[in-house]
């Protein structure tokens, strides 16, 4: 997967291996994000709320975390020992909730 997301924001073309070995969601992801000049290769800023920036964050997007209180459960049933995780991010991009394998978890916080 890694190869083909390097191939596709260099710039190749899409071929049909490609196209048939990601998710169309994934897929659909990435063209976004090359759509918006997004690399996530090199993210610039590294700005960590402080304790009332993340209180009023989570104020603000109360109805975005009520929408998915039931819903990333159900995640995490699918990513226990898988060494990935999801995070759920407003749209500034400030992380509102983290779920996934613990160990994984654990290491990236």
């Amino acid at each position: 997967m890694l190869n083909f997301w390097e191939s596709y924001i260099s710039g190749e073309p899409l071929d049909d291996e490609l196209v048939k070995s990601v998710h169309p969601a994934i897929l659909c992801s990435w063209q976004r994000s090359k759509n918006k000049k997004i690399n996530p290769s090199s993210f610039e800023h590294d700005e960590i709320l402080t304790s009332s920036q993340l209180k009023q964050q989570l104020q603000t997007h109360n109805e975005l975390l009520q929408a998915a209180t039931d819903v990333l459960p159900e995640l995490y049933h699918y990513l226990q020992d898988s060494k990935h995780l999801v995070l759920l991010c407003d749209n500034a991009g400030y992380i509102l909730e983290a779920i996934g394998d613990p160990n994984f978890l654990h290491k990236e916080q």
